[in-house]
């Protein structure tokens, strides 16, 4: 349909071009600009160059992550056999809800060195008082006295000392280890399952890792072109795939020293806050950073725009009341370009008319003349 058009207004030009050569050079002269025939600017359309203000703003790709000063991690403290999970990745849990059982002998000796202890003390106690009553009828001199106390001194503090461990141990009173939520929050990470046997001397990552989303961090990627305008503390927002319509607005808390090698971007890192819960790590999101004020532009619809030899031209519609159909081509410099909306900062001011439908149709006959 395209080429049909064309050829006809090529065939209507070169009509054209034969009359104009039956005028005087004088009569040439005054049809300085290039005058297209109606049977094409039927099928065309323009629209008016509009003035409008252009943010300066900088758009950075970032994903959703945990702030890591509010992630709990949870190790296992022993060898021994899991039992009693009944949680999975996402729950939720209140600081000090169990996680799961350990089975393991560690706890067991462990209590039973306290017994043993417990037991210690009792006789460490009948002895000094014992010694004390020999001393009231002088049978019992006062080393002897020092050194039964020293004896319930040292019981006691081992008893303190087991008590420490198995505290932080969470060992129960029983053969086992208690693992318990060290804060309030989700279940991140899970790496262990019921009636699975653990080994201690293998402890390298955490059975379960436990993130308070109130609040989370934004990781974005700067390109090496853009880590001047970034600065720490600058106030942003945030848009993101889950909630089209909303921003969340939050702080540069920090900007990275160090640039990736292979993408070459350096990290900057956004505090924001999560009341409601509603940011997730691992979501997709933008950071939306001013870099300078608004700025006034000619704006005028994308489809207005020819591209030619690396150069971008509108087809201009003159305003000449004696003669109608007058076009120019004009080149123009983009300077922002948002949705179907194009940013013009040289070549056109607002108050013209550009052809915005079947522009390159009308470009090509121009450039054919």
């Amino acid at each position: 349909m395209n080429k049909i058009i064309y050829n006809v207004a090529w065939l209507i030009l070169t009509t054209y071009a034969i009359n104009s050569c039956q005028h005087s050079p004088l009569e040439q002269n005054k049809n300085e600009k290039e005058q297209i025939a109606d049977s094409i600017t039927k099928i065309l359309s323009t629209s008016l160059a509009q003035n409008a203000l252009v943010s300066n703003e900088l758009i950075l790709n970032g994903n959703i992550t945990c702030d890591e000063s509010k992630i709990g991690k949870v190790f296992i403290p022993c060898s021994g056999k899991i039992s009693d999970i009944q949680l999975q990745i996402g729950d939720y849990v209140s600081q000090g809800k169990q996680l799961a059982i350990v089975h393991s002998a560690e706890a067991a000796e462990y209590n039973k060195q306290l017994h043993e202890t417990d037991a210690e003390i009792r006789l460490a106690q009948r002895e000094l008082q014992m010694k004390l009553d020999l001393q009231r009828s002088g049978m019992s001199t006062n080393k002897e006295i020092e050194e039964a106390r020293e004896r319930l001194k040292v019981a006691k503090a081992e008893k303190i000392r087991l008590r420490s461990v198995a505290n932080i141990n969470n060992f129960g009173q029983l053969s086992h280890a208690v693992l318990t939520a060290p804060i309030s929050g989700y279940i991140i990470t899970k790496n262990i399952y019921n009636n699975s046997y653990f080994d201690y001397t293998n402890n390298d990552e955490p059975a379960f890792e436990i993130a308070n989303l109130d609040d989370v961090w934004v990781i974005g990627y700067v390109y090496e072109s853009d880590i001047a305008k970034i600065h720490q503390g600058e106030r942003v927002y945030i848009t993101t795939l889950s909630y089209p319509n909303e921003k969340f607005t939050g702080t540069i808390q920090r900007v990275y020293s160090i640039m990736d090698t292979v993408s070459k971007t350096m990290k900057v890192r956004v505090l924001l806050h999560n009341p409601k819960g509603m940011l997730k790590p691992g979501m997709f999101a933008n950071i939306h950073i001013q870099t300078g004020n608004n700025v006034s532009r000619t704006s005028v619809p994308e489809k207005a725009i020819v591209f030619e030899n690396g150069h971008q031209y509108v087809v201009v519609q003159d305003n000449d009341k004696k003669q109608k159909n007058h076009y120019h081509k004009q080149e123009v410099k983009i300077d922002h370009q948002s949705n179907d909306i194009v940013y013009i900062s040289q070549g056109l001011k607002p108050g013209k008319k550009v052809v915005c439908k079947n522009a390159l149709l009308i470009f090509n006959a121009l450039n054919n003349q």
